[in-house]
């Protein structure tokens, strides 16, 4: 059984996944519950947490895997506070890689659709 850390784990896809490996994996849901919500979970270890907290290693000290969600996703979201969007999105990942490797963990990003901006779909990664 693996352990799992799944950063923006209360979030909408970040529950989803979360609850979808529960029954085969330990999951550790971190969520600093700027979008996600709690009741998202369901039987999911949950920490409050941004992904800039110095405890974060402490949190993933078992992860076998890092899937990391938990990223300012949208224009919104940076117009609204650019160097905090700035600071979750380079730092928080940042500091994401460095837990991994200290842990030897592997890491699971994803990336948003709002980088395809106005493009007519099919997106495609080749663009």
């Amino acid at each position: 059984m693996s352990d799992i850390v799944i950063t923006g784990g209360a979030g909408f896809i970040g529950s989803h996944i979360a609850n979808s490996l529960r029954d085969k994996h330990e999951v550790v849901a971190v969520d600093d519950l700027s979008l996600g919500r709690v009741d998202n979970l369901k039987d999911v270890e949950f920490v409050r947490m941004s992904i800039l907290d110095n405890e974060l290693e402490q949190t993933c000290k078992n992860a076998d895997f890092i899937i990391h969600l938990g990223s300012a996703s949208s224009a919104p979201m940076f117009q609204e506070d650019l160097h905090k969007a700035m600071d979750v999105n380079v730092n928080g990942t940042i500091n994401i890689f460095e837990c991994a490797s200290e842990v030897g963990a592997d890491v699971i990003y994803a990336s948003t659709s709002s980088l395809y901006s106005k493009c007519p779909p099919p997106h495609r990664e080749d663009m």
